[in-house]
């Protein structure tokens, strides 16, 4: 029973008596009247008593769902406080409204201070007009953000790529009146990546990139240095005698040849030039042609670096090479320099049949 219900009762009983002393002025018998007014009394009384009861009743049940609702927001703060993810609500303009321990723990900042703070002060300056972009869509469409990532920032200034899910919090009208927000920390999982990607892009033996990681590479390289307005060359080289050494030292000393060569192409070539074992014994270095860094200058000092070892170690390590420039008037992609050096590599390689060269055939 409600408690309009239970006054409207009250009313009519009090409106019952007015009625009964109005007619005890009246009554000529006021003995039948005093009947009357007292069975009328019992009715009302026991009419109250009942309303009182399912009053009584409804109190109970009130208390019991209060009881039931504090309990679950309990269970819910327990769980939002516990969870090993960070979570927070922020309104929809991405101000903090709530914060659990785990988003504090990422962000390195207490309660206290990380309740009333845009989110954004956590989101490093370089991603900030992407996040703005974001959020803005976000409170438009009142869409939801699966695995948004963004690299977000301590109150330190540390840097760290996070994972995010954003979905918007509702009214009981439906209205969107914040945000929820899951926050990852995927530094394990982007180390993990970049583990797995230069496992497909590196060549094992010698740690250089392999034909996979060479033909991703170099469009990049190709595109950079034509922004800057810089000449290439493209150096294709085969090592001569590789199959008679695996043949009469065996398949270990062919494995530190092909170490030999890789390292000494590195020490010969910058870090930032482009190298790789395109598989067996051949290998490719794509790299820019300035005055210093000439493909005359670098192959005479990739030769000089080749007599050096021979002179100390062996056996002795030969190279077939084949170049290809890259310029504004030889535009050409990497299949077509790769092809034309290694035309060349094997024109050099042919002039090489009358030189004694260990395994050359």
């Amino acid at each position: 029973m409600s408690p309009d219900t239970f006054y409207r009762q009250i009313e009519a009983a009090r409106q019952q008596l007015e009625a009964l002393a109005q007619s005890a002025k009246d009554s000529a018998d006021p003995r039948a009247l005093v009947v009357e007014t007292l069975e009328e009394l019992s009715t009302a009384l026991e009419e109250l008593h009942v309303a009182a009861e399912q009053m009584r009743q409804q109190s109970e049940e009130l208390a019991a769902t209060r009881q039931s609702i504090e309990e679950q927001r309990q269970r819910y703060q327990a769980l939002f406080e516990l969870a090993p993810d960070g979570y927070l609500v922020t309104d929809s303009e991405g101000v903090i409204r709530e914060a659990n321990r785990a988003a504090m723990s990422l962000l390195g900042v207490h309660q206290e201070f990380l309740v009333g703070k845009p989110l954004v002060v956590f989101v490093a300056e370089e991603a900030r007009e992407a996040y703005h972009k974001r959020l803005t869509q976000m409170r438009r469409d009142a869409t939801p953000a699966q695995d948004w990532q963004v690299i977000l920032q301590t109150r330190e200034g540390e840097p760290f790529p996070a994972s995010l899910t954003v979905a918007p919090v509702r009214d009981v009208g439906g209205r969107m009146v914040g945000l929820g927000w899951l926050v990852r920390d995927i530094s394990q999982r982007k180390e993990a990546e970049d583990v797995l990607r230069s496992m497909s892009t590196a060549d094992e033996l010698t740690r250089l990139h392999n034909r996979r990681g060479f033909f991703t590479l170099a469009p990049h390289f190709l595109k950079m240095a034509d922004r800057n307005r810089e000449a290439a060359f493209l150096l294709f080289a085969d090592v001569d005698g590789l199959k008679s050494i695996n043949d009469t030292l065996g398949h270990s000393v062919g494995d530190r040849a092909l170490t030999t060569i890789a390292h000494i192409l590195k020490k010969t070539f910058r870090q930032s030039d482009i190298l790789a074992r395109m598989g067996g014994d051949e290998f490719a270095v794509l790299a820019l042609d300035t005055p210093v860094t000439s493909a005359e200058r670098v192959m005479a000092r990739l030769q000089e670096s080749l007599d050096r070892h021979n002179a100390k170690s062996s056996p002795r390590l030969s190279l077939s090479l084949g170049m290809a420039r890259y310029d504004h008037e030889h535009r050409h992609s990497v299949k077509e320099l790769l092809a034309r050096a290694d035309a060349r590599m094997y024109e050099q390689k042919r002039g090489k049949r009358g030189e004694r060269v260990p395994g050359e055939e």
